[in-house]
C-alpha cells in the first residue's frame, strides 16, 4: 500500500496494463511515449477509486499520486514482467508535462517519491533520443 501523497512512476513498459484501486484512492497520470502515435508527449489524468479502471497501452507511461492514507493500487498485466524489460521512466515532476498533481510533493522524501523516479529524464531528454 501507498501513504498519502505517494508518488510512483512514470513508467512505460512493453506490456499493455489493466489498472485500478481496490483500497483507498489515487490520481493516475498517463503520458504517451510512443514516437509513432498521434497523442505522443500528450498527459491523461484520471481520479481512480475502487471500480473504475485505466487500460494503458504499451509505451504509455504509467503514474500516480496516493489520494488516501493506505491506497492500493494494482497492475494486471498481457505478459510476465522481466528484470530487464524494455521499457522507459519519465520523470513525474518533470514541469513540461504541466501534470497538476492534487497534493503537495516534498521531493527530498523518498517515502513520497523514489529517487530513480525524481531522476527519472524529463520528457525533453527522451525525446531528444527518440529523433
Amino acid at each position: 500500500a501507498s501513504r498519502r501523497g505517494a508518488v510512483r512512476g512514470l513508467h512505460a513498459e512493453a506490456m499493455t496494463k489493466l489498472v485500478t484501486v481496490t483500497l483507498g484512492s489515487a490520481f493516475g497520470a498517463y503520458l504517451d511515449l510512443r514516437p509513432a502515435s498521434p497523442t505522443f508527449g500528450t498527459v491523461e489524468t484520471v481520479e481512480l477509486s475502487p471500480g473504475t479502471q485505466v487500460l494503458v497501452p504499451s509505451g504509455v507511461a504509467n503514474g500516480f499520486q496516493a489520494l488516501a492514507d493506505q491506497t492500493q493500487y494494482v497492475y494486471c498485466f498481457d505478459r510476465e514482467w522481466v528484470a530487464g524489460m524494455v521499457g522507459q521512466a519519465c520523470n513525474p515532476l518533470d514541469p513540461d508535462l504541466a501534470i497538476a498533481w492534487p497534493l503537495p510533493i516534498a521531493i527530498d522524501d523518498p517515502g513520497q517519491i523514489s529517487i530513480k523516479d525524481r531522476n527519472a529524464p524529463s520528457f525533453a531528454e527522451l525525446r531528444k533520443a527518440v529523433s
